[in-house]
């Protein structure tokens, strides 16, 4: 004859291993919920520093027209079309910083060449220049890029044209 407590040993209940599941159910729930707000976090964060690198190329590149500039010249916009920067170069090349629908592009021409474009930002919201004169001439050029996809960054850095 068995006794009880023999059968017990033997195995699980139906019972305990429906609870077994249940536990475990909720237990992968709630770290799949952990885990999906941590792949969130990362790529938000892969976004914004791609974004940063794209301020920073172009902020690299406004540098090095603005050190070899003989004129820096602001364009405001015409009737709702884009506000640029017109920068004229001491070897007479003439490069223009233009934002167009998002995108932000340098074009760059010189005499009897043709021009060269090239995109250094996307998904750009406002650029804000700043320009202050010491006379007839801009001595000091500020810039601020703020994004589309992340309306609270902002990216700002500044030159001063040598003389």
């Amino acid at each position: 004859m068995r006794s009880p407590d023999r059968r017990r040993e033997a195995g699980f209940t139906l019972i305990e291993l429906m609870i077994v599941v249940a536990i475990m159910g909720i237990m992968g729930d709630t770290m799949a919920r952990v885990l999906k707000i941590d792949v969130r976090g990362i790529m938000e964060a892969e976004a914004s520093l791609g974004q940063m690198e794209q301020a920073r190329r172009a902020s690299s590149a406004l540098v090095r027209d603005l050190h070899a500039a003989r004129s820096v010249e602001p364009v405001p916009a015409r009737l709702g079309g884009p506000s640029a920067l017109r920068i004229t170069g001491l070897d007479g090349r003439k490069v223009e910083y233009v934002l167009v629908k998002g995108v932000l592009s340098r074009r760059a021409s010189a005499a009897g060449k043709p021009a060269e474009v090239r995109t250094l930002a996307r998904d750009v919201r406002e650029v804000r220049l700043t320009c202050l004169r010491a006379g007839s001439r801009v001595s000091y050029v500020g810039w601020q890029f703020q994004f589309a996809k992340q309306p609270g960054g902002v990216f700002a850095a500044a030159a001063a044209l040598p003389r």
